[in-house]
């Protein structure tokens, strides 16, 4: 009896599965099939206007340093403003929310931020139906790009996008913001089975990176010197150069340049090891321990901390014996079974 239970209940769970799974495919077929009719101009795109010419270099100019503005809240969670405060108790860790504002009062070097929140169902906007207030959260957005200035690094709390970097998270021209929302949901909806949540916005500083390369393949992102870090319980584990080097050459769209490619991003020195590991660990002991993995970033000759999330959930380098078997943000396996010719080789002595 009890057999005959379980698998009535197995049944009627694989076939809900099976329906969220073909209307998930049904949506994105209708909305990708001439976009469901949507009127840019109402989207926040002006009507007749062609897609901005391809990212064309980095700004180099001086900006200001590291200081961070945060919506609703300027120092951190001592003094987080309300919306933020609540928002900080509801939402998950991996969400630049969370964790944004505790590595901001901690004193971390980190891009200016803007955090917009909004409540609005934004999926809507796939099937050519935005959501009422949906002007008045574009009216948001706008003023915080206008705080921060373009060009602007758009993200969502969960994610930025960047494998399509001039359609999601590249904001050059402020009359294109609200294709970039588009494009942004439409990334967060098919990114991931049950879609990343988009109730969390960031406008950030678009620090002046050095770009060694672009990466057509990858929306003309530019290939920069950034370094992710496992940390836990505020003592760091491993780190290695951001990208793999399939990675690269995977943006590249083929294999030349992409060994000479990896050689320069990687290329590091003992003390930059140590500020990297250094920075990663503040990070770890403001969010309070736990294990996480840290993003940082070189630029202006100095180190940025940019992104932060779970250490489960954070793509590790294959074969990495701090990796914790399990996906990332994006569904993809964290671990594989292979050698890592540069994590295994520097993990720090807390490890």
């Amino acid at each position: 009896m009890n057999a005959i239970v379980v698998g009535l209940c197995a049944l009627v769970a694989g076939l809900m599965l099976a329906g969220v799974i073909f209307w998930r495919r049904d949506l994105r077929r209708r909305h990708r099939r001439g976009r469901a009719g949507i009127e840019w101009a109402e989207l926040g795109q002006v009507k007749g206007e062609r897609w901005p010419d391809g990212w064309r270099g980095i700004p180099r100019s001086e900006g200001r340093a590291a200081a961070a503005r945060v919506e609703a809240c300027t120092r951190g969670p001592a003094s987080v403003g309300p919306l933020l405060e609540a928002h900080m108790t509801t939402t998950d860790r991996n969400c630049l929310s969370h964790w944004f504002p505790l590595i901001l009062d901690a004193g971390l070097p980190v891009p200016r931020t803007e955090i917009v929140t909004t409540d609005l169902n934004l999926f809507g906007v796939l099937e050519g139906k935005p959501p009422a207030g949906w002007g008045d959260f574009l009216a948001r957005l706008t003023a915080a790009v206008e705080r921060i200035g373009l060009p602007a690094f758009l993200r969502t709390g969960q994610g930025s996008g960047k494998h399509n970097f001039d359609r999601c998270c590249n904001l050059r021209k402020i009359e294109y913001l609200g294709q970039h929302v588009y494009n942004l949901v439409d990334w967060s909806y098919t990114v991931d089975m049950l879609g990343l949540a988009t109730d969390v916005w960031a406008v950030r500083e678009f620090l002046p990176v050095k770009a060694m390369a672009l990466l057509p393949c990858y929306g003309n992102m530019p290939a920069v010197r950034e370094w992710r870090l496992f940390v836990r319980d505020g003592k760091a584990l491993c780190h290695y150069p951001y990208w793999p080097q399939d990675a690269l050459q995977e943006g590249i769209g083929g294999p030349v340049g992409a060994a000479s490619l990896f050689k320069i991003l990687a290329r590091s020195t003992p003390e930059l090891d140590a500020e990297c590991i250094r920075l990663a660990e503040r990070a770890g002991q403001a969010v309070g321990g736990g294990y996480w993995s840290v993003d940082v970033l070189e630029a202006r000759g100095k180190l940025y901390v940019t992104d932060m999330a779970l250490g489960e959930h954070s793509f590790h380098w294959p074969g990495c014996p701090n990796a914790d078997t399990g996906t990332d943000r994006q569904g993809r396996r964290t671990r594989r079974e292979k050698d890592c010719p540069l994590c295994t080789v520097r993990v720090h002595p807390h490890g």
